[in-house]
């Protein structure tokens, strides 16, 4: 092996195991779901009305390698409005960011309800200090809960959003 190319793997395997990048198994409220955060995560429950419903949000998050990756989880006491409830935070989301650019699809998520259908979004819109912020966000459904993961960053990278977004599986 070249020296330049065993520099670079042994930079490659250094920033894999950085403590900014430190990923670890959390468990989501209801015990369906898992994710994976790339640091020692917060938790908190908030109240939230959201489509004249009143929530528990449950959130864990942490900041890492300039990005805040957060999972939350919501119970609702009326399944029936699961559509206006995810429409309502979904658009919460966007106003907060004065998002300028979005894009959306349709996702599977094992064992999820296929309705509503699970949701990918990218955004871009600034943050609350002004500066330019990207958001990708997924909801998914499981019975009368609501599952939501968002990664926020100046720059998403890659390496960044595919760790975090395909740790959210079934447990």
């Amino acid at each position: 092996m070249r020296h330049g190319s065993a520099l670079l793997l042994s930079t490659l395997l250094l920033q894999a195991c950085s403590p900014s990048l430190n990923w670890r198994e959390v468990r989501l409220p209801g015990g369906d779901y898992k994710a994976l955060l790339p640091c020692k995560s917060d938790q908190a429950t908030r109240p939230q009305r959201l489509a004249g419903q009143d929530l528990q949000l449950t959130v864990q998050g942490c900041k890492a390698a300039g990005g805040l990756y957060a999972v939350s989880v919501a119970e609702l006491a009326a399944p029936s409005s699961l559509p206006a409830v995810l429409a309502q935070w979904q658009q919460q989301l966007l106003t907060s960011l004065k998002a300028s650019a979005t894009t959306e699809h349709p996702v599977s998520i094992a064992d999820a309800d296929s309705l509503p259908p699970a949701v990918y979004l990218e955004a871009t819109g600034e943050g609350a200090d002004g500066r330019a912020l990207s958001v990708q966000a997924l909801w998914f459904v499981r019975g009368s809960r609501i599952y939501h993961a968002a990664l926020y960053a100046e720059r998403i990278t890659e390496p960044m959003s595919v760790t975090f977004f395909s740790g959210v599986a079934r447990q």
